[in-house]
């Protein structure tokens, strides 16, 4: 996730950024380019946003139930991981742990790799920060690729 790191703030343009969006085809995830089908790749997804692309593939979030940290990271009472919640720890806390990586996965996967619309990140992605050492050990560009 070092690329995360070397990011700089631009400024993208809302006509451009609904051009892309309505060249893309869903039926056979492709985008139509000057009436040339192009079909992005893991490879294309790595080189764009960077997230490690090697080890083991995610095809889907793991969906498994992971209490202790659900309620570690549910902070103030609420009922789901709330994304500013996770940007308020980095801003108080100064600490580098295993809850700072996973932090830091989790905000990174709902801000940057599998955005939504909706204010929390799915509490389906537990699965994947619950052992740290293995997180290194994934291929998080199959996670936004698939």
């Amino acid at each position: 996730f070092g690329s995360l790191l070397k990011l700089k703030e631009l400024e993208i343009r809302r006509d451009l950024c609904k051009d892309i969006a309505d060249s893309f085809d869903i039926d056979t995830e492709e985008f139509i380019i000057n009436g040339k089908r192009i079909k992005l790749s893991m490879k294309d997804v790595h080189h764009i946003l960077g997230p490690p692309a090697q080890g083991d593939e995610i095809k889907e979030p793991p969906r498994k139930h992971v209490p202790g940290l659900f309620k570690k990271y549910t902070w103030k009472d609420e009922s789901k991981i709330s994304s500013n919640s996770l940007r308020d720890y980095f801003n108080s806390n100064n600490s580098h742990g295993d809850d700072f990586v996973r932090i830091f996965v989790l905000y990174t996967i709902g801000f940057y790799l599998c955005p939504t619309l909706q204010p929390y990140v799915n509490s389906d992605y537990l699965g994947l920060i619950e052992n740290v050492k293995n997180i290194k050990n994934l291929n998080w560009t199959s996670l936004v690729f698939n």
